[in-house]
């Protein structure tokens, strides 16, 4: 484990050692065996596509090993979905967001190399760390020039928006008292009871954190203290908090990601989400090969798989999560052009958690 891959003999992503560059090779090589094949007079059938020796040589490997930190069924949906198309195993293991990070850290920084993709919502987790991840373009991941230019960088893709929301508890909040945003949390009477609100903690996941920061910035102290007025109760995280809503134990819950609650709903419990558009942010998804994987090839395929429409419609399946490609059926509606990007270093940021946590009567962790 830990050790680099070249690449084989014929062309695709090898186990036998080489230079960290050899996936960015492999479908170039792939299709200067086409064009030679097609200039000796072969017809097209006997050219092989980059796309279809790239499936072959994932099927070889047989498998493939993922962390993600997307919510259970969306990583269950897409997962399944690519296993259906191609026979290759996925075996995959959620964790939250930090989780993941010092996990994956962890393993290198003891030269392991466990998870040959992964998908955070952590970007700079992926830019601090280049030499960790296998550099992509096309000859890499076929469909990347294709994809929006938003949603591609050196070393990762985007692969989702999820705009942070509101979630209620339907037997316990009136259809006329339903809140369209944070503010009328504050200065409806329907909840007004002490714990009727509950907050996702913001030292939970970085995407918590910086919608902590946007409601700081956008309404200030007042309306912190007016949430402690309210005697707001504090979740350890979204998915926890939207159960204690849907159990009765809360009415209401700020910073609720939107698969947590349509995973909820989807099990029948009485809850309503909402996405809060004014001020609106969220968690944003973003995946990344493990330079030096054990299964270069099906990681390769796998990320192929996720920016196509058709794997795009399948993490979709969950709802919640908005596509970069757009309005996809399925997926929720694109995010809107006020939406702010997470701020993820505010997460490591103490000495701005140690002025402002103490407003929701916390401590930076």
């Amino acid at each position: 484990m830990g050790c680099t891959r070249g690449v084989a003999r014929d062309g695709v992503a090898g186990r036998d050692g080489g230079a960290r560059s050899a996936v960015r090779r492999i479908a170039t090589a792939f299709a200067a065996a086409g064009a030679l094949a097609l200039a000796a007079g072969a017809g097209p059938a006997a050219a092989q596509s980059p796309m279809d020796a790239l499936i072959a040589a994932a099927k070889k490997e047989g498998e493939l090993v993922l962390y993600s930190s997307e919510s259970d069924k969306q990583m269950a949906d897409t997962n399944k979905a690519f296993e259906a198309k191609y026979g290759v195993r996925v075996r995959g293991t959620r964790l939250v967001g930090g989780a993941l990070t010092s996990r994956y850290a962890g393993e290198r920084k003891g030269n392991t190399i466990v998870a040959d993709v992964i998908v955070v919502a952590n970007e700079p987790f992926i830019t601090d760390n280049p030499s960790w991840w296998t550099p992509l373009d096309e000859s890499v991941v076929p469909g990347y020039d294709k994809y929006p230019a938003g949603a591609r960088g050196s070393h990762y893709l985007v692969m989702n928006h999820n705009v942070i929301g509101i979630a209620w508890n339907t037997n316990l909040v009136k259809p006329e008292d339903e809140p369209k945003g944070y503010l009328d949390l504050v200065r409806n009477p329907a909840f007004a009871t002490r714990g009727s609100i509950v907050y996702a903690d913001p030292r939970a996941t970085p995407s918590a954190m910086n919608l902590f920061k946007v409601l700081v910035e956008k309404y200030g102290e007042d309306f912190f203290k007016q949430l402690m007025d309210r005697g707001v109760a504090i979740a350890a995280s979204s998915s926890p908090g939207v159960q204690q809503v849907a159990a009765g134990a809360n009415k209401v819950m700020i910073g609720n990601f939107p698969n947590n609650a349509h995973s909820v709903i989807a099990a029948g419990g009485p809850v309503k989400y909402r996405p809060v558009l004014d001020p609106a942010t969220g968690v944003d998804n973003v995946l990344a090969i493990s330079n030096g994987a054990k299964n270069p090839n099906a990681a390769r395929l796998y990320a192929a798989f996720r920016i196509s429409e058709e794997g795009q419609r399948a993490m979709c399946l969950a709802r919640g999560s908005t596509s970069p490609l757009g309005d996809l059926p399925g997926c929720e509606p694109a995010a809107p052009p006020n939406y702010i990007k997470t701020d993820y270093r505010v997460y490591s940021d103490k000495a701005w958690q140690a002025k402002y946590l103490p407003w929701l009567g916390l401590k930076p962790l």
